[in-house]
């Protein structure tokens, strides 16, 4: 048992010298480490254990004197807290086996000889093929040396935590009731999950709908020249039937090749009816035959310009019209 590993509360008198510690602590240090001595041994003869103890660390951590160390270990037998107190009496028997203080390493052997037989052990037995890189015990790290051994540890519940590089961490509860080994099977720690792939990019907005076609220039042009061409048909036809009503008018005031004022008058009015109806049939007709043509032959996208002026003919007038584009 002697040879057992142990993981009780760290103690900062177990990891430095005496000695060391001699040098650094100060008479204000020395006065308070002896009150808190003194209400620590009121406190346990009272049997307010939990508080007695934690005077004595604090008398300790002020001033490492060998005879606190014993007392300390002695109240964290009577707490209950077998393993801290068994690795107390432990460094208290190498210090006053330095020392060559027969007495007290004496006491410190045999009380370490009655506290083995209560210690309470735990086994870590990871599974086939498991591997860790850290393991803590209540948030200290754990000497790896112990992973395979018994850890001592006081009654009471503690908390491993198993972790590796690239692995989820495993936390194991154990509850230490009362004096023997307990085996812990660990499990082969869980890969950690590959993050899920990153989202895909939004979708580029859709391409705005396209313009309504617009009507074409020259098929306009072509409309224009329908109308002009029914208006010039309109116009032809009125004074086609002007040019007849005065031709038969004057014809009732003329008897062969002679004609009173009224029938001179009249055939002056139908021939000039008659000249203006044929101009405008003449534009009617162009202007329907041209505007039938840019409706059905006019291009998609064209710009063009219609063009109406006045035509002087030789014997007569009218009227021309054209498109440039």
């Amino acid at each position: 048992m002697r040879k057992a590993l142990f993981a009780a509360v760290p103690l900062l008198v177990l990891a430095l010298a005496p000695a060391a510690l001699a040098q650094t602590k100060s008479p204000e240090d020395v006065k308070r480490a002896d009150a808190l001595f003194k209400q620590a041994q009121k406190l346990r003869d009272a049997g307010q254990m939990s508080q007695a103890c934690a005077d004595f660390a604090e008398s300790l951590r002020l001033d490492p004197a060998l005879g606190t160390l014993l007392n300390l270990a002695d109240c964290h037998a009577a707490e209950g807290k077998t393993a801290t107190a068994l690795a107390e009496f432990e460094q208290a028997e190498h210090q006053a086996q330095a020392r060559k203080d027969r007495e007290r390493e004496s006491f410190a052997r045999d009380q370490v000889s009655a506290l083995s037989p209560r210690l309470s052990y735990v086994q870590l037995a990871p599974a086939p093929g498991a591997t860790f890189d850290t393991v803590t015990l209540d948030g200290a790290p754990l000497e790896r040396t112990t992973w395979s051994g018994h850890v001592a540890l006081d009654p009471g519940v503690h908390k491993f935590v198993f972790s590796a590089q690239g692995k989820v961490a495993r936390t194991i509860d154990v509850t230490v009731s009362g004096p023997g080994a307990q085996t812990v099977p660990v499990a082969s720690l869980d890969p950690i999950a590959a993050p899920p792939p990153p989202p895909p990019p939004p979708r580029p907005p859709p391409p705005p709908p396209p313009e309504p076609a617009q009507g074409s220039p020259l098929r306009t042009v072509g409309f224009v020249l329908g109308g002009v061409g029914v208006v010039g048909i309109g116009l032809g036809s009125y004074f086609g039937v002007t040019a007849i009503s005065n031709k038969n008018s004057g014809n009732a005031h003329c008897s062969g090749k002679f004609c009173d004022p009224q029938g001179l008058s009249d055939e002056s009015d139908a021939h000039s009816a008659a000249t203006v109806s044929t101009v405008a049939f003449a534009v009617g007709a162009v202007a329907l035959a041209a505007g039938a043509y840019f409706v059905f032959t006019a291009p998609s996208s064209q710009s063009a310009r219609l063009e109406v002026g006045p035509l002087v003919l030789a014997r007569g007038g009218g009227a021309a019209a054209g498109v440039t584009w």
